[in-house]
């Protein structure tokens, strides 16, 4: 599979360690799905990393990316812990 770097928005990295885009590649389509416009994009925080691919327009997904990453922080309340995650016991 073929990445062309189209989009990369290191220089975003939010410092509160919570998730964040790290980049945004033009790919080549999954096996037996037509079209040509596919994009990858890697999300981070810490030693956690989401890799995704969605058709669209470089803004489109750029957009989704974004969105996904406000609604991980929002889960985890940016602390890096899922509000799901069982309680530690003392």
């Amino acid at each position: 599979m073929s990445a062309v770097e189209e989009n990369d928005v290191k220089d975003s990295v939010v410092k509160d360690n919570g998730y964040n885009v790290v980049s945004v590649t033009k790919t080549d389509p999954p096996e037996g799905i037509k079209g040509d416009n596919w994009y990858h994009y890697i999300i981070k925080r810490a030693d956690s990393t989401i890799e995704g691919n969605r058709s669209g327009t470089l803004e489109q997904v750029t957009t989704h990316a974004n969105e996904f990453v406000e609604e991980l922080n929002a889960r985890t309340g940016r602390k890096g812990t899922s509000v799901w995650a069982p309680n530690k016991k003392k």
